[in-house]
């Protein structure tokens, strides 16, 4: 009998890395899984581990950001439903940063200045301190959401011609816009392809090699 024999786990995140790691743990011990991720990737990771430890998995993609919504659409089988509640959230966001701005663009700029220049040495060596942490935190969060085999090639080119000095923002996103519908196209072809091992992830056959 295993450890986790008649236990079930709900796992956030599951489609990969940390999610999928405490996925594959729980199922070698025997526990019945409930694997949540954004991604419909994660029903490939739970086949994986039926296939691998003969686990009891149920798979279920939705946002658990809002959960009485994202539950009910999720039990519905409502994808559109998960999808416009993604988009209603974004919209959200934008008008949590849209009235600050716009407050401040209501606001004489002599009296923010008076208020800035009114705040104490202390404080506003603080603020420089946070400001430099946030943009660490805020490039911590972006590896930790792109950590994908399929996606750091990308991350380290990006890195690299961020370092050219000569390139614009503009000339970036360019090459950044002509490299994603080039691996779209890839994974279209790959998709479409008879035979052979292809995934339909171009990068991830690559990458797979090695």
């Amino acid at each position: 009998m295993a450890k986790l024999d008649g236990k079930v786990a709900l796992i956030t995140g599951a489609a990969a890395g940390l999610g999928e790691g405490i996925s594959t743990a729980y199922a070698k011990y025997g526990a019945k899984l409930i694997m949540v991720d954004l991604s419909p990737e994660v029903e490939k990771t739970a086949e994986k581990l039926r296939k691998e430890y003969n686990a009891e998995i149920i798979t279920v993609v939705a946002n658990v950001a809002d959960r009485a919504q994202m539950d009910a659409a999720a039990a519905k089988g409502s994808f559109k439903g998960v999808e416009a509640w993604h988009i209603i959230a974004v919209c959200l966001q934008g008008i949590r940063i849209a009235i600050p701005a716009a407050a401040l663009l209501a606001i004489p700029s002599s009296a923010v200045a008076a208020a800035l220049n009114s705040m104490p040495a202390w404080l506003t060596d603080g603020m420089s301190i946070g400001g430099g942490m946030v943009v660490a935190v805020g490039y911590a969060m972006v590896i930790n959401m792109m950590a994908t085999k399929e996606v750091w090639p990308f991350f380290a080119i990006g890195f690299c011609l961020a370092a050219v000095s000569d390139l614009t923002l503009i000339a970036l996103g360019v090459i950044a816009v002509s490299m994603a519908l080039i691996y779209l196209k890839l994974s279209e072809n790959a998709g479409s392809g008879n035979g052979g091992s292809n995934t339909g992830d171009p990068l991830g056959d690559i990458l797979n090699d090695y």
